[in-house]
């Protein structure tokens, strides 16, 4: 059954492979924390450029499956596209710490085990005492948000921490041993769908201007546009 369930996908991705037209459904697997932060204003762009196509966003922090194709394209911080998948790297993200003003010496909000095998969980494993940890939680937006209501300090993505610099301090550069990747994804077979490759381009031309903000060197003085 499994292999039968393995053909049929293959069959699909090499049929929709040959669309050539630009319109039908996309859809798009993110993260939370982009979803919330630099995504929206980019596809609504999309969406302007493009209105015979319709985005559907699957969000969450758990890695999708291209390869059955439950979806088309994927933005995602990663350390590498597999070899079954064409990826293209949009930058660096760079990770600091970050708390409200007054409570940068609070104890410590950290991801739960959820989040163990990302860049976050694996640098409080490395450097935060147990002992020192005030609330544990499985999304990074939660944990910001706690931030900002003073409960403590966190480790958050800079893209998501440097937009809002009059809620939330920096205490410090970006962390030189937290550092992850953001690609954007599709499987082979689906290079040549029209809607997908449009997308691909479209995404990475205006994801490559938020680089700044990605990579931690970001004015802070300046707001979320």
């Amino acid at each position: 059954m499994r292999q039968i369930s393995s053909l049929v996908a293959d069959l699909e991705r090499r049929l929709t492979g040959r669309d050539l037209r630009l319109e039908g459904v996309l859809r798009v697997a993110t993260t939370d924390t982009l979803a919330s932060s630099i995504l929206p204003r980019h596809l609504a762009a999309f969406r302007v450029r493009y209105p015979d196509i319709v985005v559907e966003l699957a969000v969450g922090n758990l890695p999708v499956d291209l390869v059955r194709h439950d979806v088309d394209a994927a933005i995602r911080p990663m350390a590498g596209p597999s070899e079954t998948l064409i990826g293209r790297r949009v930058s660096a993200v760079a990770f600091a710490i970050y708390a409200a003003q007054g409570a940068e010496t609070r104890p410590w909000l950290v991801p739960d085990d959820t989040l163990a095998g990302t860049v976050a969980g694996r640098w409080v494993r490395a450097y935060v005492d147990p002992s020192e940890i005030a609330a544990r939680a499985d999304s990074l937006l939660t944990l910001r948000d706690l931030a900002i209501a003073g409960a403590g300090r966190t480790i958050l993505p800079c893209y998501l921490g440097d937009v809002v610099p009059e809620r939330l301090v920096r205490l410090g550069e970006p962390l030189p041993d937290a550092v992850s990747e953001l690609w954007l994804l599709m499987h082979a077979d689906l290079s040549r769908t029209a809607r997908v490759r449009a997308f691909n381009t479209f995404m990475a031309g205006a994801l490559a201007g938020e680089r700044d903000l990605l990579e931690g060197r970001r004015d802070r003085s300046s707001r979320s546009r």
